[in-house]
């Protein structure tokens, strides 16, 4: 299953490390963080709007403009299909 995180992109469910939520990084903080991982780890921005949450994949890290309560809800709902999956 996949998580759709805005435009058309999508990651597996299963790569999906943490969602955060930007606002709640000041501005001093976001930046120096974004800039020490970004040495790490690529980072694709999503769209051209601002962004509000930050999507840790063991691959890459995700910035996109969907708020981070609507990703966690859908990542919920993957991993009740995952559950589900596990049953059968």
């Amino acid at each position: 299953m996949f998580l759709h995180l805005g435009s058309d992109i999508v990651v597996p469910g299963k790569e999906v490390l943490g969602i955060f939520d930007l606002e709640t990084f000041s501005d001093k903080y976001s930046a120096k963080f974004l800039n020490t991982i970004s040495f790490k780890m690529p980072i694709e921005k999503i769209g051209e709007d601002s962004y509000k949450s930050l999507v840790l994949t063991d691959k890459k890290i995700f910035l996109t403009p969907i708020s981070s309560l609507t990703l966690k809800k859908r990542w919920e709902n993957l991993e009740l299909l995952y559950e589900e999956e596990d049953y059968r």
